[in-house]
């Protein structure tokens, strides 16, 4: 995945969705598997489950914006920058090792490459 100082003017939005999507299919992948691996508490794996329906609830959110106005996909692309940071957080909180490295990375990487888009597309950051 591009790293936010990578990211160019020139990278269509459409690129930054794909990145945005497949950090979100590779999330749910690991939602499930790390609430049953994680020895912590009740409380992260109810986390994890509410988690799992957020990024879902994402995922949906901005395959829709794809045909949306670009005052509509800003939005969506600011409220998936949120939905990261939570899960970034969810994740480093309630999943360990490997899997707790590679979700927060995950999120993380995604959070810069739509902060990168916002700056190239919107007109409020």
């Amino acid at each position: 995945m591009p790293s936010a100082t990578t990211g160019s003017k020139g990278v269509g939005a459409a690129h930054y969705l794909r990145v945005g999507l497949a950090g979100l299919v590779l999330s749910l992948g690991f939602a499930p598997h790390a609430a049953q691996a994680q020895a912590g508490t009740a409380a992260c794996k109810r986390d994890l489950f509410v988690l799992d329906s957020t990024l879902r609830n994402a995922l949906r959110d901005l395959e829709a914006a794809g045909q949306a106005t670009d005052e509509a996909k800003c939005a969506a692309y600011r409220k998936h920058i949120d939905v990261m940071r939570q899960a970034s957080k969810t994740f480093a909180r309630c999943t360990t090792g490997r899997e707790r490295q590679e979700n927060v990375a995950q999120m993380d990487g995604s959070v810069a490459d739509f902060e990168v888009l916002i700056r190239a597309r919107c007109a409020k950051p």
